[in-house]
């Protein structure tokens, strides 16, 4: 069995971390997420990671700077055409790690992210910046 010892994957969809991931997260937030430890084993122990359910679910999109948004209010950008996810910025303050109520993805703090950066972690996949304003 092969396994790349990805810092930040994905199982099922679900955030996939190691240890000093873990860390950095609660060191910004808390006892705010959940870490399910997992021992991943092929023929010998290979690793310890932790599926990551993140638990802040939050609406952040700026109501009129945000679009393209279907007639429920949810981002509907498409590759290759305007779109523009623009975030209220007192609404993500103090956050680090969120789910948006009306948008897919896993949303990160810039500090967050720059840690992540620093230390190198891999398997981490950042998308453009958005704003906050």
């Amino acid at each position: 069995m092969t396994f790349p010892h990805l810092e930040f994957d994905q199982l099922n969809s679900l955030p996939f971390v190691s240890d000093g991931v873990r860390d950095m997260i609660e060191a910004l937030e808390p006892a705010v997420h959940q870490f399910l430890p997992v021992e991943v084993t092929g023929r010998d122990y290979v690793a310890r990671r932790h599926i990551l359910i993140v638990c802040n679910r939050l609406d952040t999109l700026h109501p009129t700077l945000t679009f393209p948004r279907n007639e429920r209010g949810f981002y509907d950008g498409v590759i290759g055409k305007p779109h523009a996810i623009v975030h209220r910025a007192n609404a993500i303050a103090g956050y680090h790690l969120w789910h948006e109520k009306y948008a897919q993805g896993l949303f990160a703090s810039d500090e967050l992210v720059g840690r992540m950066l620093v230390t190198e972690t891999s398997g981490l996949f950042v998308s453009d910046r958005h704003e906050a304003v």
